[in-house]
């Protein structure tokens, strides 16, 4: 673990003048201006506010386009080559209706879909390095980044394959319940169970990704093992559910919104030029604002993770002295 991540093992103590009783005149103090807070980097190393997070994340974006954007795009575009091959092949069987050649094509989706999720945790790993770097005030490159993520490259993989089986899993139960009660009761009732349920298990899916969340960070940063950064995580965000779940849900409501008003002109320009061709570009256009917009999302959850280590951990006292 690099100098500078590990927690302290006190927490200043708090001082502060003691607080009249009522009916006293407090007393005169001389006027002091209130410190700022020491700034290295691209953060104010204090607790953090909504405003504090998302000025950071550019900043960092800014101060590191090429091992940021750069190295995003890279890794989302060879991501999206078997999505692009998927459109071709499901395009073309929908032409010929070749059995074999729409199979295949399904196969590609499917694979597109896992290189995805993968590549988007490893992704995220990277970018946290980098972002680390800028918190102290460090410039980055796409090599320095590498060498220092290459040997959590397998951690961070099955992290997102732990994510992959447990959504699968939950998955997997939810439809086959649902078909087995659809093949033991009338359609009413099993609606009447079926939406209930699906409500509740989502509600615990949501529950469980916001405390798993600040994971991969833990994976990078304190070089962790898969499980161990999901417990790690899960103290980190105890106390912390509302506020973490609503900076991730409103920053993925902003890059949303932004990749939306991207993607759409595109998408209506390419619609006369024919199925399969529109949709590998809108497809490839995708792949490329999606790898543009990523590391504003992944600067977002590594530093919700750096805060709760500042307010839990007294983090940004290491930091003080590592950035000195």
């Amino acid at each position: 673990m690099s100098q500078g991540w590990t927690p302290p093992e006190g927490t200043p103590p708090q001082g502060g003048y003691g607080t009249p009783q009522w009916g006293q005149q407090a007393p005169m103090m001389p006027y002091q201006p209130i410190p700022l807070s020491p700034k290295p980097g691209v953060i104010p190393l204090r607790p953090l506010k909504l405003g504090d997070i998302w000025e950071g994340a550019v900043a960092t974006i800014r101060g590191n386009p090429t091992a940021t954007i750069g190295l995003s795009l890279v890794v989302t575009l060879i991501a999206a080559i078997p999505s692009v091959l998927a459109v071709a092949l499901l395009s073309r069987a929908s032409l010929y209706g070749g059995v074999e050649t729409d199979a295949r094509g399904l196969i590609a989706q499917a694979g597109g879909y896992v290189l995805d999720g993968l590549a988007g945790i490893v992704l995220a790993g990277m970018l946290v390095f980098v972002l680390a770097e800028a918190v102290l005030g460090r410039r980055c490159s796409i090599g320095a980044a590498w060498q220092g993520i290459r040997s959590r490259i397998l951690p961070l993989i099955g992290l997102a394959l732990i994510f992959a089986v447990t959504t699968a899993v939950v998955g997997g139960l939810l439809v086959g319940l649902i078909v087995l009660l659809a093949n033991t009761l009338d359609a009413g009732v099993v609606i009447a169970i079926a939406i209930p349920l699906t409500l509740a298990i989502g509600a615990g899916v949501v529950f469980v990704w916001t405390r798993w969340s600040l994971a991969a960070p833990a994976v990078v940063l304190e070089r962790a093992g898969p499980i161990a950064a999901l417990k790690r995580s899960w103290a980190l965000s105890r106390g912390q559910f509302w506020r973490i779940l609503g900076i991730e849900v409103l920053t993925r409501i902003v890059v949303g919104f932004v990749s939306g008003l991207a993607t759409t002109p595109v998408a209506f320009l390419a619609f006369g030029l024919g199925g399969a061709v529109t949709l590998t570009v809108t497809t490839i256009w995708s792949a490329i604002i999606g790898g543009v917009l990523a590391p504003f999302s992944a600067n977002v959850t590594g530093l919700l993770y750096i805060d709760q280590r500042i307010r839990k951990e007294a983090l940004d006292v290491t930091l003080m002295a590592a950035a000195s």
